[in-house]
């Protein structure tokens, strides 16, 4: 079973850059809900580069689990985003060949946008977009309000 706990230690965003082939990502003032399996981290998403003025926040996520992100996991993070932190939408970008990622993206009700080039001369980038209301009607979300009780770890 995966534990899940928040914090904003460098082992979260080291584990994230780690995964994404990314050492030089700086996530600056970030969140993250961790995923552990017998003590070890196996996944994170770090809610990170809140725009306050657009009521908009990016998401990213690793994990070297098939059992992480779960449903617990993505409730409890839309939870923060939506009804805490009062965004009206999460902007999540990766790797146009994770289709893990953005299999899950799409589940959850993110539009998608490819963007050629934007990782380099060869390589797309996906774009994923989850607003509050396609969030709402998701079946992830089961159609109600999350609320921390509900998604507590």
């Amino acid at each position: 079973m995966i534990q899940l706990s928040w914090g904003n230690g460098p082992e979260a965003a080291e584990f994230v850059t780690q995964a994404a082939n990314a050492p030089d990502r700086d996530f600056g003032e970030f969140q993250a809900l961790c995923g552990f399996q017998n003590h070890r981290i196996v996944g994170a998403i770090i809610v990170h580069d809140w725009n306050t003025e657009a009521e908009t926040v990016e998401v990213s996520i690793a994990s070297i689990s098939p059992l992480f992100p779960n449903r617990r996991a993505v409730r409890t993070v839309a939870e923060f985003v939506f009804n805490q932190m009062s965004c009206q939408a999460a902007i999540l970008r990766t790797d146009e060949d994770n289709d893990r990622v953005r299999r899950l993206g799409r589940s959850i009700g993110a539009s998608e946008y490819l963007i050629p080039r934007l990782r380099g001369r060869t390589a797309s980038e996906a774009i994923l977009i989850i607003t509050e209301e396609a969030w709402r009607q998701s079946r992830w979300a089961g159609c109600r309000e999350i609320t921390k009780s509900s998604c507590a770890a």
